[in-house]
């Protein structure tokens, strides 16, 4: 395991049909709010990629002076990570594409 995951994980994967994989959509949002990533209050984080997939940290939470205590773990879907950062009080933009 790669650690600290900020300085050795890369770009998300992509799916490509010469894996043996289900084939996805891989969409990109932005979000502002209260929320810290598991590297806050680290020089270097203790997590890889894989220790936050597993559970080992959330991949966003509130801070600690934040109204709501909001918990994002890995595995969120979409329609619950926008209830959980608008119920922490910040804003979810999804990428929009006119084909």
């Amino acid at each position: 395991m790669d650690v600290p995951y900020e300085h050795n994980a890369g770009t998300p994967y992509i799916w490509a049909s010469h894996r043996d994989v289900e084939s996805y959509e891989l969409m990109k949002v932005a979000y502002e709010g209260p929320f810290v990533t598991p590297d806050a209050y680290h020089t270097n984080s203790p997590y890889s990629v894989e220790m936050i997939n597993a559970g080992a940290v959330a991949w966003l939470r509130t801070e600690q002076w934040a109204k709501e205590r909001v918990v994002i773990p890995a595995g969120t879907s979409l329609s619950e990570f926008i209830r959980k950062v608008y119920t922490a009080g910040g804003a979810v933009y999804k990428e929009v594409r006119e084909d």
